[in-house]
C-alpha cells in the first residue's frame, strides 16, 4: 500500500495559515511605522542659506484607515483578531477600549483589547460554536481619534469552521505474524479535538463489500485533533485488496458537542508487489542531531536493512522505522553531502525484494543562524503592575 496523505484544505482555507498572514501583516505595518517615526534632526532656518518662508500646499485634515484582516482562532475559537493598516491604538496598547469598537450579530459576550497599535483582539467568554455565522459591524466613532476616518468595509461576515475530518494519513507496518500480513496504521485529523474513546466506538475498517470487519484500535490516549489508529492483520495478495475506513456520523467534538452529521469514508488499498522500491530519500538537518530518511514501497525491518545499507563518508547512525519510513539518526553534518547505497537483494517483511542497487547523493541543508530563549521566562498579566511591552 502506498502511503496516502489526503489534505482536503487549500493553504488559505486552513484558518491557521490565514491567522499567520494577518499576524505577519500587523508586524510589517508596525515595523514600518516604528521606522518612519524616528525623529529627524531639524535644521534651524538660521543654518539654512537663503532660507525662505513660504506657504506650502495645505494638507488634508484627515487620514484614511482600513481593515487589513479579520480572523477567528481556528482550533479553539476563543478569540478574534482585527487588524488595521494604521496605528489606530497607538496610545492604548494593553488597554480595554472605553467604548465597544464593534458589535456582533448574534451577540457574543467577551472583551476587546488593544494588543498592538495596529490590532484589536476580542476574547470570547466561551469558545464560539462550530459551523456558525457571525456578522461583525465596526463602530468607528467608538475608537478612531480625530483626524482618522474609515476607508473600505466596516461590516464583516465570520464563519467558524465546520466540525469535520480535514485529512488522513495512511501507512502499513509488518504484522507480528510475518509474511504477507500487514497492519494498516494511520492518523486522522479533525478540525476540533475529539476523545479517543468516542472515536474507538465509531471507527470501522471493512472490505469493499462491507461484509467483513477488520479489527481496528485507536492508539491515541488523550483528546486532540490528531487520532492514531492501528488495524488487525490484513493479508496482502497480488491483486489489490480494497478496504474502506469509516467514521460514524454521530462522532462528536469534545469542545462543542457538534457531530460530523454524515458518514465519513476513505478508501484503503493493500497489494503485494514482488519488487521492493526506494521511493524517496532525503535529509533533515537539526541543531542537536540530523537525520537521513528513506521511504520504501513496503515496510522493511531495521535489522535487515542494516546489513544492506552503507553511507559514505562513514558515520555512526541508528535506525528506526515507522510504517514504510526509515529514519537514520546520527552524526550527519549539516551542509555536507553523503552517498547512500542500498544493496540489491534487500528483502521486505512481505517478501518483496530490491531488484537492483540503489545509490543516491544526499545533501544535508546548512543550518541558518538563529537565536532562541534559554529559559521559559515568567508569566505577566496583560495590564497592570510589572507588565512588559515589546
Amino acid at each position: 500500500m502506498a502511503g496516502q496523505d489526503n489534505n482536503s484544505l487549500s493553504w488559505f482555507a486552513d484558518g491557521r495559515n490565514l491567522l499567520i498572514v494577518i499576524l505577519a501583516l500587523v508586524a510589517t505595518f508596525q515595523a514600518f511605522w516604528i521606522f518612519h517615526q524616528r525623529p529627524e534632526r531639524s535644521i534651524p532656518d538660521i543654518e539654512k542659506p537663503n532660507a525662505m518662508i513660504h506657504a506650502g500646499p495645505e494638507r488634508s485634515p484627515t487620514q484614511e484607515v482600513a481593515v487589513v484582516g479579520v480572523t477567528v482562532e481556528p482550533e479553539l475559537r476563543r478569540y478574534i483578531l482585527l487588524a488595521f493598516d494604521k496605528p489606530v491604538g497607538e496610545d492604548h496598547v494593553g488597554q480595554i477600549p472605553n467604548r465597544i469598537p464593534a458589535e456582533f450579530s448574534p451577540a457574543v459576550p467577551g472583551t476587546w483589547t488593544w494588543i498592538s497599535p495596529f490590532a484589536l483582539r476580542f476574547d470570547a467568554v466561551n469558545p464560539l460554536p462550530v459551523d456558525t455565522v457571525f456578522h461583525l459591524g465596526l463602530v468607528p466613532d467608538h475608537f478612531l481619534h480625530p483626524g482618522l476616518v474609515m476607508a473600505g468595509d466596516t461590516s464583516f461576515t465570520l464563519r467558524t469552521g465546520r466540525f469535520e475530518i480535514s485529512r488522513v494519513k495512511l501507512d502499513e507496518e509488518p504484522a507480528p505474524e510475518g509474511g504477507a500480513l500487514v497492519l494498516v496504521i494511520g492518523r486522522i485529523e479533525f478540525t476540533s479535538p475529539v476523545d479517543p474513546a468516542d472515536l474507538a466506538s465509531r471507527l470501522k475498517l471493512t472490505d469493499s463489500n462491507g461484509e467483513v470487519d477488520i479489527p481496528v484500535a485507536v492508539t491515541s490516549t488523550w483528546a486532540g485533533q490528531w487520532m492514531n489508529f492501528r488495524s488487525g492483520p490484513v493479508l496482502k495478495g497480488p491483486e489489490p485488496r480494497r478496504l474502506t475506513l469509516t467514521v460514524a456520523p454521530d462522532m462528536p467534538s469534545v469542545l462543542s458537542g457538534a457531530e460530523l452529521g454524515r458518514v465519513w469514508s476513505h478508501p484503503v488499498a493493500v497489494v503485494l508487489d514482488s519488487r521492493l522500491r526506494v521511493t524517496r530519500a532525503w535529509a533533515e538537518s537539526g541543531l542537536d542531531h540530523s537525520s537521513l530518511k528513506l521511504e520504501l514501497s513496503t515496510p522493511v525491518t531495521t535489522d535487515v536493512l542494516a546489513s544492506f545499507l552503507t553511507i559514505e563518508p562513514k558515520t555512526a547512525w541508528k535506525a528506526s522505522a515507522l510504517g514504510r519510513e526509515i529514519s537514520l539518526n546520527g552524526n550527519f553534518q549539516p551542509g555536507r553531502s553523503y552517498e547512500l547505497t542500498v544493496a540489491k537483494g534487500l528483502a521486505a517483511a512481505d517478501g518483496a525484494v530490491l531488484p537492483e542497487q540503489f545509490v543516491q547523493r544526499i545533501d544535508f541543508p546548512a543550518i541558518e543562524p538563529s537565536a532562541d530563549f534559554i529559559h521559559q521566562g515568567m508569566f505577566l498579566s496583560r495590564q497592570g503592575l510589572r507588565t512588559l511591552e515589546l
